[in-house]
């Protein structure tokens, strides 16, 4: 669902929201803001950024 605190801090390289907020600006990703300042950001969101495989393949409806 949304990347962990970990994981966004390995994302921009920096510990502050403030600085995360301004990181994910500039480089385009959306966000949104939570109840305690932090940035979310979808898991989905970075991936498809990144390239992943994952992030592109879409479940296939198989009909009888």
């Amino acid at each position: 669902m949304f990347l962990t605190p970990d994981e966004l801090l390995e994302l921009t390289d920096f510990k502050t929201s403030r600085k995360q907020l301004e990181w994910l600006r500039a480089n385009g990703y959306p966000f949104a803001i939570g109840g305690h300042g932090r940035p979310k950001v979808l898991r989905d969101v970075m991936l498809a950024r990144c390239g992943s495989q994952a992030a592109t393949q879409r479940p296939r409806v198989r009909l009888p």
